[in-house]
């Protein structure tokens, strides 16, 4: 039974990482979009290495996959917390509009990783409905 807890507590987590990065990816677009630098970007780049952190120390767990998922969101978010924190730099609109075209890419695979962290994520807990 504790087992089991600690895996949700685990799975919770890991939703948490994967939900806030789908919010600073929205931050990220907005700002590249805009050219404008976002005060609350470097509040977001904070509050998820917070969540990662957060993460990190929840992994008591023996389940295998939710180890790797957990790993990979870390990674991702670390990524993108970078991101965040390049964005937090105090570059001015050209500044910000050629690191959009120098990280699009960048972006668009971070994004697709952590959506495939939510649907592996999605898929364990759903598995013959724990």
């Amino acid at each position: 039974m504790a087992e089991a807890l600690a895996a949700l507590s685990v799975a919770a987590n890991i939703f948490q990482v994967i939900s806030f990065s789908h919010e600073c990816f929205i931050l990220l677009k907005d700002i590249y979009k805009h050219g404008q630098p976002n005060p609350i970007a470097a509040q977001h780049a904070l509050n998820l290495s917070t969540l990662s952190s957060t993460l990190k120390g929840s992994l008591t767990s023996d389940e295998k996959e939710l180890h790797r998922l957990s790993d990979r969101c870390i990674k991702g978010s670390e990524e993108l917390k970078h991101e965040l924190e390049k964005v937090c730099a105090g570059q001015s609109k050209v500044g910000i509009f050629f690191k959009t075209l120098a990280t699009k890419g960048k972006l668009e695979r971070l994004e697709k990783a952590m959506k495939d962290n939510e649907e592996q994520l999605d898929k364990y807990l759903h598995v013959d409905d724990r």
